[in-house]
């Protein structure tokens, strides 16, 4: 596993000094810019890759009273509320005053400085390696998970209702509302779902109302940490996500790549909504539509919705990192990361695999899972990829969810709006491993690791190569997740992806939404078959 080199008192002054040295040239603006980088750059997954080295955050909501957890960011960037931070505010604040001799001189021995000092560190006789994806070992994510699952355990134990799948769904719901509310009179919509704190946070700022959030992409959310207090429950959630803020006057727009994490909190005794509730915005007392007063009453029946009495809310609020996003270079080819690490699996996968059996009534693990990848897995896969290649990603509409499609096409915009194609093909599938399964109320969900190889280069419209190998066959493996409805004992062989699961029909006008056009049902929940709904590579998959 790769490590990183630890730093030299000597390095640790030459960077202390350089901070300082750019601190004299940074200027506070109103559109201070964050250095480089994404969070998920990879174009054929749903957020999946590591995140940047730098971490410029700050966070909002509550401290360690919101149940123990308290993860604050640095206060360069984020929701600190400085005048530097392009994510948060216009920059009202006024840099130092200097004269302009005394910075002149400051600058030069400052600079005098950083060459003596980097002309030492060359001589530095570390040469190991620099670069590391994931920072633990496969065991130890097995540990980590094992305790992970125990504490989920526990939650459906007090909430027979609790589905990680709806919510997850529910979180990315309450993610997208309040960034498309933030600073207008919409917020007071998801007021219920909102803590006190961190509503009077976000809806006194007044930078907000000057700035507009559009175009979310959710790459990852991912439950991190479950915790029990006397009071209710805490569920920490990790995020890596972009999105575009425009400023409303100037209409200057800038593209965020965020990792943010985010506490929820409810009262205890609750049971979790039924589905179509934890899908949508509406009032926890009697159904409808979203509609509630800035203190929480519903326009419908009108009852007082309490922060966390009914539902979860938003505790607390921290963006880890937030860079501005840079569409990557197509001829940029690096190597596969993760191809030869070790696969992480599931703590007791093997009892899982049982329960699965048990709770379906099949025969033996072994056949269904060799029907499931034979009729499912390999046939989705090069479905899928098929749909990449061409650049048309609806033709995948019906086998994919909601988020992974909605991730996926973002970045085959992104290619488009450059004019590139990400080629695909010659795939060969060599090996697939269960890893992962988990079954709850509601849904079900399988997690494998594929392993195969193809041609991978990427094309520009006059057809000329950009990067990748029209000959050599790139090696790689990647974890897919897929989900369906509990219940569904729709036999694997009857699969027929060219159709509507739930009509028959040609799946050739299924919408933007999932739906299809010919019967009307949403297909891409998991009701009727298998839905894709997770692609994580392999070098950042931690279980």
């Amino acid at each position: 596993m790769k490590t990183h080199p630890r730093l030299s008192p000597l390095s640790l002054l030459f960077l202390l000094l350089l901070g300082n040295l750019l601190n004299l040239f940074c200027v506070t603006e109103t559109q201070a810019r964050m250095g480089g980088g994404h969070s998920y750059s990879s174009g054929s997954s749903s957020g999946s890759s590591g995140s940047s080295g730098r971490s410029s955050g700050g966070s909002w909501g509550g401290g360690s009273s919101s149940g123990g957890f308290h993860w604050s960011g640095s206060s360069s960037s984020g929701f600190s509320g400085r005048s530097d931070t392009l994510y948060l505010n216009s920059g009202n604040a006024q840099p130092e005053n200097k004269s302009q001799g005394t910075l002149f001189i400051e600058i030069i021995i400052l600079i005098l400085v950083i060459y003596v000092l980097i002309r030492l560190l060359s001589h530095s006789s570390y040469s190991g390696p620099v670069n590391t994806v994931r920072s633990s070992r496969p065991d130890d994510y097995a540990k980590m998970n094992a305790s992970l699952d125990d504490k989920l355990q526990d939650l459906k134990g007090r909430d027979a209702n609790f589905s990680k799948v709806l919510f997850i769904d529910f979180v990315c719901l309450i993610y997208h509302k309040f960034y498309s509310f933030r600073g207008s009179d919409q917020f007071r919509l998801i007021s219920p779902y909102i803590s006190k704190m961190v509503a009077e946070q976000t809806a006194g700022n007044v930078f907000y109302q000057q700035q507009s959030i559009h175009d979310i992409v959710i790459g990852k959310a991912k439950i991190v940490n479950i915790s029990q207090r006397e009071s209710g429950d805490n569920i920490l959630v990790e995020f890596e996500t972009n999105l575009s803020l425009q400023y409303i006057k100037t209409r200057e727009k800038v593209r965020l790549v965020n990792r943010e994490r985010w506490l929820f909190g409810r009262q205890a005794g609750l049971l979790s909504p039924q589905p179509e509730q934890m899908r949508t915005l509406s009032c926890p007392s009697c159904g409808a539509p979203a509609d509630f007063t800035d203190a929480g009453e519903c326009q419908y029946c009108h009852s007082f919705i309490q922060g966390g009495s009914r539902q979860w809310q938003v505790i607390k609020i921290d963006v880890i990192d937030s860079q501005p996003f840079k569409t990557q270079d197509p001829g940029g080819y690096v190597e596969e990361a993760g191809t030869n690490f070790t696969t992480v699996y599931q703590y007791g996968l093997e009892s899982r695999q049982g329960e699965f059996i048990h709770t379906h009534h099949l025969g033996d693990w072994p056949s269904f899972f060799n029907g499931f990848c034979e009729q499912v897995i390999k046939p989705y896969f090069q479905a899928t990829y098929a749909a990449w290649s061409k650049g048309d990603w609806r033709k995948a509409r019906h086998l994919v969810s909601d988020r992974l499609y909605e991730s996926n096409g973002f970045w085959m915009d992104e290619y488009a709006k450059q004019g590139w194609r990400n080629i695909l093909e010659n795939i060969n599938i060599q090996k697939i491993e269960i890893v992962r399964i988990d079954l709850d109320k509601f849904y079900d969900s399988l997690t494998v690791r594929v392993f195969a190889s193809c041609l991978d280069y990427t094309i520009d419209s006059q057809a000329k190569l950009l990067g990748g190998s029209l000959k050599k066959p790139r090696q790689f493996s990647e974890y897919w997740t897929f989900m369906r409805t509990a219940g569904v004992e729709r036999i694997e062989q009857e699969y027929d992806l060219k159709t509507c699961p739930s009509c028959g029909a040609p799946a050739d006008k299924v919408g933007q939404t999932g739906i299809c056009a010919y019967c009307g049902s949403k297909i891409t929940e998991g009701h009727f078959s298998w839905v894709l709904a997770v692609i994580t590579q392999d070098e950042v998959y931690e279980g």
